[in-house]
């Protein structure tokens, strides 16, 4: 029996709160980077990062980095950092879906969409058949 392969995790995901509040990625890409080359000089300020989601209200965000090395870079630069946008790490992790709080939200807004087009879909069949029957 053969082991199990593991998952080679690439990316890593880190939730932060965004202080004064701000929904444009490019202002918070931004200050990601400056942080970074604050604690860490050029060469680093240029870390593959990608803003992958920002709150409506602007007061948290989810950043992936290439690496774990990557974003425990961006962790330590931002905890340092004296820039316009305070960013405070919620959490961090390997896996996207344990780092989102919306994850269950979107999950639930999907069943519940699904139910509503099964029950539609219900209704139509048997309008469609009663109409049939009458004809």
């Amino acid at each position: 029996m053969s082991q199990p392969r593991r998952l080679v995790q690439t990316h890593h995901y880190i939730r932060f709160s965004i202080s004064p509040p701000s929904a444009d990625s490019l202002l918070i890409r931004r200050a990601l980077q400056e942080a970074l080359a604050q604690s860490f000089g050029v060469a680093l300020s240029h870390t593959y990062l990608d803003v992958l989601w920002v709150a409506d209200s602007g007061t948290e965000c989810i950043v992936r980095a290439s690496s774990p090395s990557d974003a425990a870079s961006v962790m330590a630069a931002v905890a340092v950092s004296s820039g316009q946008l305070r960013l405070s790490v919620i959490k961090e992790s390997s896996f996207l879906p344990s780092v989102s709080g919306e994850t269950r939200k979107l999950f639930e807004k999907q069943i519940n969409t699904h139910n509503l087009l099964t029950r539609i879909w219900g209704v139509i069949r048997i309008t469609s058949k009663v109409v049939l029957d009458h004809m």
